[in-house]
C-alpha cells in the first residue's frame, strides 16, 4: 500500500523505515524492545496513519517520527495508553480492551488467533517482554535529540494536557 500511495519512492521509504525501527530496538537491553516488536508497533503506527509528511524530511523519516511519537504517547502516562488497550495488527490496526493485565503491554494478531480458535489464555502476546516506561523514555530522548524544534515534547510521565497532537487517534493508514 505504501508503494501504491507513494510510488517506487514509497517502497524504498518503507524498507528504510523498517531498518530505522530495528536500529531503534537494537539499543534496548535484553528484550525490553525487540526488533520484531518495534516492527509490529511501527506497522501499527502506519496502519492508523500516525505520521505527518514534512517537506524537510524523507518519507521514511516522517514515518519514523510518527512511530516515536506513537511510542511516546501510547507508552507514556496519557489518556489512551497501554494500561487500558491492547494493540491488534489485524483488520488495518485497532485497539482492543486489555485481555490479560498480568502483561505490561499487549499486542496481538487477533484474526490469526481467532481463525486458529486459540483459547484466550493461550494467545501469543507479541509485546510480552516490552518495557513500556523504557520505550517511552527512549522515544522521548530520540525525539528530543533528532527532531528538536519540530513540536514541543512532553516529558514522560506528565499529564495528558501535554500529549502530542498526533497521539493515538486512528487515521486513514497505509499498510
Amino acid at each position: 500500500r505504501v508503494e501504491g500511495h507513494f510510488g517506487p519512492q514509497g517502497a524504498l521509504a518503507f524498507d528504510a523505515y523498517i531498518h530505522l525501527l530495528k536500529a531503534f530496538a537494537a539499543k534496548f537491553p535484553g528484550n525490553a524492545l525487540t526488533g520484531f516488536q518495534a516492527t509490529c508497533i511501527g506497522l501499527f503506527a502506519l496502519q492508523i496513519g500516525n505520521f505527518r509528511l514534512k517537506p524537510t524530511h524523507s518519507i521514511a523519516l516522517s514515518f519514523f517520527e510518527g512511530f516515536l511519537r506513537f511510542c511516546l504517547s501510547f507508552y507514556g502516562e496519557w489518556n489512551c495508553h497501554y494500561r487500558q488497550y491492547a494493540i491488534d495488527l489485524s483488520m488495518g490496526g485497532r485497539f482492543l480492551e486489555r485481555m490479560n493485565t498480568s502483561w505490561r503491554s499487549e499486542l496481538y494478531f487477533m484474526c490469526a488467533e481467532e481463525s486458529m480458535r486459540t483459547r484466550p489464555d493461550e494467545r501469543m502476546n507479541v509485546a510480552h517482554s516490552l518495557d513500556p516506561a523504557l520505550v517511552c523514555f527512549e522515544a522521548w530522548a530520540l525525539l528530543d535529540r533528532a527532531f528538536v524544534g519540530d513540536m514541543s515534547l512532553p516529558t514522560p510521565g506528565r499529564a495528558a494536557a501535554s500529549a502530542p497532537a498526533a497521539a493515538v487517534s486512528p487515521g486513514s493508514g497505509l499498510v
